[in-house]
Formats: C-alpha cells, sequence, structure tokens
C-alpha cells in the first residue's frame, strides 16, 4: 500500500495545497472565527483581567451588581461549574475558603473546619480538590490543587482592578495563596 492511502483525506488536500493556499485558508479560518471576547455573554461588561490558565481563556469583568461584583467567562465548558462556584458563592467569603484550604493541607482542620470547609463544597485530597460534591444533579469536579489554585489566583487579579480594592483582605487571600503553595512544594519534596 502506497504512503498516499495510509494518510487522510485532509492530509491528502494539505499536500495538494500550495503554501500559499494553506496561508490563505488559515487566515480565512481566522477571520470567521470568534475571539474569546467575542463569545462572551458579558462582553458589553467592562474586561478588567485575561489570562490563559491550561489552555482556556479566562476573562473577568467589572458587575454592575455589588453583591457579585466580578463576572468570570472561560470558553471551555469544564471550567463553568468551578467559576460559577467561586464568583456565586466562595467570592463572599474567599478569605475564609482560603484559611480552611490551607489548615486541610496542614491537616490541622478540627471538627467544626471541617464541616466548615464541607459548606464550601471543597474536599481536600492528597493529590487533587474535589469541587461541588455537595451540589445536586451534577457530578463533583476532581481538580489538580495548582488549577484549582491558578483560578483563584486569577480571580484575586481581577479583583486589584476593582475601585476601591478592598487591600487588606486582597492581600491577605494572595499571602494565603503563598503559604497553600508553598506547602504543597515542601509536601511534594518530601514524598
Amino acid at each position: 500500500m502506497s504512503q498516499l492511502d495510509e494518510s487522510s483525506p485532509e492530509d491528502q488536500l494539505d499536500s495538494e495545497m500550495s503554501e500559499w493556499e494553506r496561508d490563505a485558508l488559515k487566515r480565512m479560518e481566522n477571520k470567521f472565527s470568534l475571539s474569546p471576547e467575542e463569545e462572551s455573554p458579558y462582553k458589553e461588561l467592562e474586561l478588567i483581567h485575561k489570562d490563559v490558565i491550561r489552555g482556556s481563556h479566562f476573562l473577568a469583568y467589572r458587575n454592575q451588581d455589588a453583591q457579585q461584583p466580578i463576572v468570570m467567562y472561560s470558553e471551555k465548558n469544564r471550567f463553568r461549574a468551578v467559576i460559577s462556584m467561586l464568583v456565586g458563592s466562595w467570592a463572599a467569603d474567599l478569605e475564609l475558603l482560603l484559611n480552611l484550604i490551607l489548615k486541610a493541607e496542614q491537616d490541622s482542620l478540627d471538627a467544626y473546619e471541617e464541616d466548615e470547609l464541607d459548606t464550601f463544597g471543597i474536599r481536600v485530597n492528597e493529590d487533587s480538590y474535589v469541587v461541588g460534591y455537595l451540589t445536586g444533579g451534577s457530578s463533583p469536579i476532581v481538580a489538580s490543587k495548582d488549577l484549582l489554585l491558578r483560578i483563584l489566583e486569577f480571580y484575586l487579579e481581577a479583583w486589584k482592578n476593582l475601585p476601591p480594592a478592598d487591600v487588606p483582605s486582597l492581600q491577605s487571600c494572595q499571602d494565603t495563596i503563598a503559604r497553600i503553595r508553598k506547602r504543597l512544594e515542601s509536601h511534594e519534596k518530601s514524598d
């Protein structure tokens, strides 16, 4: 069987196209594909922060609602449940949540604090966080610790762009995430 027979139709078409034609096709594809900013349901709001986390674009917007001053969007559906929990419930008590996660990483939660962490719908495992296991109708999300911390750090970066920034609480949250990361790094080195 020849090499040509084994290739896919796309490969055959690609090999039959000149470099100029491939470039023109790529430009046309880019012209008609929407950017994450254009896809976002919040595009009418002011974009205050954006980043790429694990290959997915994350966008944060200033919201008019004082109870939920930041709304977030990711082009990947798999992150939307975590984003919804973050902006919908965790954000109001983010400092408490981060302190509970830190204590869980240090194996120093008392029974009351374990119950408190449960109310956030987060379980701390050896190598991951289980998120949303208390919500009905959907499967829990098992996220690497680094991924969840990156999403939380993204939220804090967006928070910096809100006037007036709650600087003491913001700094405390950033410090706590740094301590969580340090704890995780020291735990990895001891393994």
